[in-house]
């Protein structure tokens, strides 16, 4: 009898230690005070702790300084930052960017943010950006996400922010609230904050917009907010690289479920989460203030040199490095963009635009060396409905996964781009009608056989085309192409 209670009192510890909730650590990077940052967080840590009973998720607020530290220490497991940050640090830490934020503003979708120059509407010696040199700056932060936009339109006027203001200051544990004040007690002269928060105050009847002016303004279609800059990418969440895919998919399709006036969502200031954005815009940015630093190093370090009245050779050589500096960091920067405009925002996958080029090439090689090459149109149906009775976001997930397994099934050789919608075209280079052929019937088995929507059937459409030799241009082929897959259609 003892025996058996033993083993019963035992299996019962065991499954209790088996069935402990999974810790997380979500990591919030801020610049504000805790005490207001958890006002606006712990509402979405304590819905996940509501809604995922097998994690027990906790917060811890990174600042600046320390950010990169709490990553590479493991110290948290997800981490909510702004977008200039996640390019930073995806490149040293191995980030995965897997969601980011929505915001509503009178019924406006808004996926973006801007900086915000302003001063004192008492100001008349300020009226244009170009008015700033000579003045003191203050910033909520150095290194947040709005003083890094707002330097990045001050270089595009021609003017180096660390050197057309007579001092920089920023605030310790306050927000942009506070910069507002300050710049209207004149304890400085032009301030920088992020977009929203002038709105913000004005609703709470706290401010008025006339006491302030607003420099370099611009006005945005679909962007309902204030603002002196471009638009760049909202605030983000990623997962550090020890944590599983299936903890990510969990969290974020959780995440996703949050409705736009739950208390959650409001006390975020969210309407919802959505599908990652692209960060190319982000990227640009913090190339091009990291190519004014490294003007400013070495332009100090040539007058410090030619004050010491070294020989005029190593000024020269300097100067050289410098030059040769900026056109290494132009051509990368050229080479961003280009890269940016051949590929399918969402999939990631080739657009139209480069595989039209890829197309056009193949047929010269075959038309001058007699090479084959063929084409395999897919029509992957019925993304209407799945939008219709999902919604767009599952809409645009379920395209993303199809490029994916699209990419997984074709050769090295072989280029995948996006069509057009639902359609997907993979240019197979040096391959006949029948290896063609093969590769098509591959494609539409993995596809079937994959269980996407319990109440709904994937259906996926092929057709075929190859080179001819008394093809006139690549129009031929592709005209040829569309006629394959709309037979193949017709006779299902």
């Amino acid at each position: 009898m003892r025996y058996i209670i033993f083993l019963t009192l035992l299996s019962s510890l065991l499954l209790s230690a088996t069935s402990k909730a999974k810790e997380i650590t979500i990591g919030v990077n801020t610049s504000d005070n805790y005490e207001r940052t958890s006002s606006t967080w712990q509402p979405t840590i304590d819905y996940l702790n509501k809604n995922l009973k097998n994690y027990k998720f906790k917060i811890m607020y990174l600042k600046y300084g320390d950010i990169g530290k709490n990553i590479k220490n493991k110290d948290v497991d997800f981490v909510i930052l702004e977008p200039s940050l996640l390019v930073k640090m995806q490149k040293r830490y191995d980030l995965t960017a897997i969601g980011r934020v929505l915001r509503d503003r009178n019924g406006t979708s808004v996926d973006k943010k801007s900086a915000v120059i302003f001063t004192s509407s008492e100001r008349k010696d300020i009226i244009l950006l170009d008015e700033i040199q000579g003045k003191r700056l203050l910033v909520n932060s150095i290194n947040s996400y709005a003083t890094k936009i707002a330097f990045g339109e001050i270089l595009a006027k021609e003017l180096n922010p660390s050197r057309v203001f007579t001092k920089i200051s920023e605030l310790e544990n306050k927000n942009d609230e506070d910069v507002i004040y300050k710049i209207l007690d004149g304890k400085s002269d032009i301030g920088i904050i992020e977009s929203g928060v002038i709105e913000k105050m004005v609703e709470s009847k706290n401010f008025q917009k006339e006491h302030i002016r607003i420099l370099n303004q611009q006005n945005h279609s679909n962007f309902p907010y204030f603002s002196s800059s471009k638009l760049y990418p909202e605030i983000v969440i990623a997962k550090l690289p020890h944590i599983l895919n299936q903890d990510a998919k969990n969290l974020i399709s959780t995440l996703f479920l949050i409705k736009a006036d739950s208390k959650v969502a409001k006390s975020a200031n969210i309407s919802s989460w959505y599908i990652p954005d692209n960060y190319d815009s982000v990227e640009q940015l913090l190339e091009e203030l990291e190519i004014l630093n490294s003007k400013n190093y070495y332009y100090d370090m040539a007058i410090e040199i030619l004050k010491e009245r070294k020989i005029e050779l190593i000024a020269g050589l300097i100067l050289i490095i410098i030059i040769i500096v900026l056109v290494i960091r132009e051509t990368f920067l050229i080479k961003r963009i280009d890269k940016m405009s051949s590929l399918d925002q969402l999939t990631g996958i080739n657009n139209r635009i480069k595989i039209n080029y890829i197309i056009k090439n193949e047929f010269q090689r075959s038309k001058r060396y007699g090479h084959p090459f063929s084409m395999i149109l897919l029509d992957i149906t019925p993304l209407r409905e799945i939008n219709r009775k999902y919604g767009q976001k599952i809409g645009d997930e379920f395209l993303i996964y199809i490029a994916e397994e699209l990419q997984e099934n074709i050769r090295v050789t072989d280029r995948l781009s996006r069509w057009d919608g639902e359609k997907f075209l993979i240019v197979c280079p040096n391959t006949k009608n029948n290896d063609s052929l093969a590769l098509s019937n591959k494609i539409e088995a993995i596809i079937k056989e994959k269980d996407f929507f319990d109440d709904m059937e994937v259906n996926i459409n092929s057709g075929i085309s190859s080179f001819e030799e008394d093809d006139n241009s690549e129009s031929d082929v592709i005209e040829r192409l569309n006629r394959a897959l709309d037979n193949k259609m017709k006779k299902r």
